[in-house]
Order: structure tokens, then sequence, then C-alpha cells
């Protein structure tokens, strides 16, 4: 969470008069859904729509996870839970989900964890065969993780990332070259790959680049935010393609979608983008 969204997550007033504000209310649902989780019908129609969906609470503690994994237990669907390792009891949240056959996803919280992360994903691959890890391409690091994680038979969220270090990527050219040659390294090497971008120009190319190599749909899929590109994610679903919703929810919306918008550039263009076409 950057400077900005921390300050608005700590300051109670600003949050308030920000989560009244029409404005940020409309901006907000292109991002995350505000209202109680229970109270959407989104999550039905999306299924019915051949689409997956991801759950991601915002308020991020076991609790927070168990409700969501007893959420998909009573539903007739499968679906994922995005979680941010480690916390507390975090065996018991991948006890609970091995039990009710749903799939965990897991985040980065920030570089400095990332080998702590991998460690967790290393162990709980092993008992919970079907979780995803998510992987940054702004990372220099992250292509070695990957030779690292090989023999584990890793299924990969790879995402652009927005982790700032000195051992990252600074410039959007090197993240997106590099997004594009550790997807390609994922592919060829058949490693599932759910690829976390709404950029139509990377998607074009490596699309393109396995069907020159005659890799299957299946081998890899899309994961895309709620309210984003959302005609992009109709096409790729309707051309056969894998395609996920990553739902975020809670009660302290506000500064999560002000730290989403400010992560990329991007995203405050989606965001616009989306409002001025209703």
């Amino acid at each position: 969470m950057n400077l900005i969204s921390r300050y608005v997550a700590r300051n109670e007033s600003l949050k308030k008069a920000l989560s009244s504000s029409s404005l940020v209310k409309r901006i907000a649902q292109r991002f995350v859904l505000t209202e109680n989780l229970e109270e959407s019908n989104l999550i039905g129609k999306w299924y019915d729509q051949g689409f997956g969906v991801i759950l991601y609470p915002i308020e991020a503690d076991a609790q927070n996870y168990l409700e969501a994994l007893t959420f998909w237990s009573e539903k007739p669907v499968a679906g994922s839970v995005s979680l941010r390792a480690p916390f507390e009891d975090l065996n018991l949240v991948v006890e609970e989900a091995a039990k009710k056959g749903v799939r965990l996803e897991f985040d980065m919280r920030a570089a400095k964890e990332v080998d702590q992360t991998l460690q967790l994903y290393s162990e709980i691959k092993r008992k919970h065969s079907d979780s995803v890890i998510c992987l940054q391409a702004n990372l220099y690091r992250t292509a070695t993780d990957i030779e690292d994680l090989h023999d584990l038979s890793p299924i990969v969220r790879l995402v652009k990332g927005a982790f700032k270090s000195e051992r990252s990527y600074r410039c959007r050219e090197e993240i997106d070259l590099n997004y594009i040659r550790l997807a390609k390294m994922l592919i060829n090497r058949d490693v599932k790959t759910y690829l976390a971008t709404h950029d139509e120009k990377i998607i074009k190319e490596l699309i393109s680049f396995s069907e020159e190599r005659g890799i299957g749909r299946d081998q890899f899929g899309f994961q895309m935010l709620h309210g984003v590109r959302s005609t992009l994610q109709e096409e790729l679903r309707k051309d056969g393609y894998e395609v996920w919703k990553y739902l975020a929810y809670g009660e302290d919306w506000v500064p999560y979608c002000i730290n989403r918008l400010l992560e990329r550039k991007e995203n405050i263009s989606f965001a616009l983008e989306a409002i001025l076409k209703e």
C-alpha cells in the first residue's frame, strides 16, 4: 500500500468523506465490491457466463479468509480465495480450504517478503496441489524464482507488479518486456499460467506465441480485475480461454481503491474510460 493510501487508511474522517462521494463510489465499483458479499448477484451471473471468480477479502485476517471459504463451500460453483501470507492461523485456513475444495491464491505482501512467501507456497503446494502463486514481472529475481519452483509443478499468476526496490525494473517498457519474457518461459515449460494483465497488446502477443507453437488453450488463462476491460474479458472467454474475475470486497474499500488506482497510471485511465462509457 503506498503512502497516500496508508494516510487514507489511518484517517477516519477522510475515509468517511471519500466513501460518501458519488464519484469515488463510481470509480470504486469498477475495482471493488463495497457492499456485503452475500448481497451481490454478480458471482452467480459470472459463473453462468463461464467465468471463474477469485474472492479477495480486503480485511485480510484468518477470520475473513475462513468466511470466504465458507461462502464458496455453500455455492454450487468452483472458486478461489486470494490471500496475503504470512498471517496468524495460516495453517487453519489452508486446512479448511482443502476440506472445502477451494483453491488458494498466494499474493505477495512486500518485496522483502518474497522469500518467505515462496517458502510457504512450496510447503502448502505439496498438500494443496491446486494452489496458485503470484509472481511479479518487475522484480529482477522472478526468472530465477521460476527456475527454483520448477520441481514443484507450480501454478503461476503472473502480474506486472507494484513493488519498488533496488532490484526491480522501474521503466514501464522494461517491465512489459520482462512480463512477456517470463510468460513465454512459463508457457513453454508447460507451467499452468494465469496472465493477470489488462494490457491488450501483451495479451495478443502471447496468444500469437502460443498459437505458433501449438500450445493448447488449457495451458494458460487470464485473470482480470472486476470491471476492467470487461469487453476484452468476454472476448477471451468466447474464444475458449479460461478467464477469472478478481473481486475485492470489504468495508475498508476506500484505501484499497485508491491504492489500486495509484499503482499504475493505466489503472486511472481504465477507471475513467469505464465511467465515460456509461
